[in-house]
């Protein structure tokens, strides 16, 4: 039997033999939101506050269903002070480890939707707030 489900779901499966003996198995298919190859389909915010207080002190890319991500950021003058290519590692507004002053940096993005293949290309800017 083939399964195409919309949204996560766990099936289970009871089998009982000519003895009444029974056995249970569970699997869980996860499915991931679709990916539609538009802006909307990923978040940047465009400030954050580094200082070591527990809240806002990193930013990373948000979005579900992407691969291929090349995420790069620049100071005012052009210099890149921070680049990934893996969405879940975040910048934590330092340079070579020393921490960046306030102020608006730019950043250049592009991602691939899994799904469709589509490519998502964005600049804009983030904002450093201590």
């Amino acid at each position: 039997t083939m399964s195409s489900p919309m949204s996560t779901t766990t099936y289970s499966l009871i089998a009982i033999d000519g003895f009444g003996c029974s056995d249970t198995s569970q699997v869980t298919v996860t499915v991931e939101p679709a990916c539609s190859g538009i802006e909307k389909d990923v978040f940047v915010a465009n400030v954050f506050s580094p200082n070591g207080d527990g809240k806002n002190d990193e930013i990373k890319v948000e979005g579900k269903g992407l691969t291929a991500i090349s995420w790069s950021i620049f100071d005012r003058w052009g210099n890149l002070v921070f680049h990934t290519e893996q969405q879940n590692q975040a910048w934590d507004g330092t340079d070579k480890g020393k921490p960046l002053n306030n102020g608006t940096y730019i950043y250049i993005l592009s991602a691939t939707c899994r799904s469709n293949m589509k490519e998502i290309s964005m600049k804009g800017t983030i904002s450093i707030l201590k």
